[in-house]
């Protein structure tokens, strides 16, 4: 039986890692038609959007997952089927349950992967691109701290010092300057919430 599960292991696992193959490169060759129109503004350049795409890459291979296993699934117990493999399984005296089973532990062996990819490593990854790539469009800079984190936008610098659970900003500060970096204008504000558009304060 070890033999058979390892069989039914390699066979479902490379066409799981195919898929996952297939669908990452279709989400890259989308990405990256989306941000080649963006190449030129600022400093976002052709090498900044493939780092950005390339630490984007573990995150979207994360969402992917579900989808990719199920897939995987499929296609390597369908290569067997067509090759009459799992009729001499079945003949030999082995359960469905057990092929299924079988089956079931590359999906196991990849799930824990992605969990532990999904926690550790694609956040950070995913804040870092999307950090780089609003700091190269110039669209806002910001630095993350154990107090918050600071954002500039413009002629404005904002300090976040909580960032509750419901996706709202609390306990906020806002400060403006003029062309020529002078101060000129500090709001203390309770809260905001992201509204289509913009923040609403």
């Amino acid at each position: 039986m070890r033999i058979l599960d390892r069989y039914i292991f390699r066979s479902v696992i490379a066409t799981t890692l195919l898929a996952l193959l297939a669908v990452v490169a279709l989400d890259t060759l989308f990405i990256f038609v989306a941000e080649a129109d963006k190449i030129g503004r600022g400093h976002y350049g052709l090498g900044t959007v493939l780092v950005y795409i390339l630490w984007s890459l573990p995150q979207n291979a994360v969402a992917a997952m579900p989808a990719v296993f199920l897939l995987g699934g499929l296609l390597g117990l369908g290569a067997l089927a067509v090759g009459s493999e799992i009729v001499v399984i079945r003949a030999s005296g082995v359960s469905t349950l057990r092929i299924v089973w079988s089956a079931l532990r590359p999906g196991i062996v990849l799930s824990l992967i992605a969990l532990l990819l999904g926690e550790f490593v694609a956040p950070g990854l995913a804040h870092r691109a999307s950090d780089m790539r609003a700091e190269a469009l110039g669209k806002t800079q910001s630095i993350r701290g154990e107090k918050g984190f600071w954002a500039k936008d413009g002629s404005r610098v904002v300090w976040v010092r909580e960032l509750r659970t419901s996706g709202e900003l609390a306990n906020i500060e806002l400060y403006e300057f003029d062309d020529e970096n002078r101060f000129k204008r500090f709001a203390r504000v309770d809260g905001a919430r992201h509204v289509k558009g913009g923040w609403q304060l």
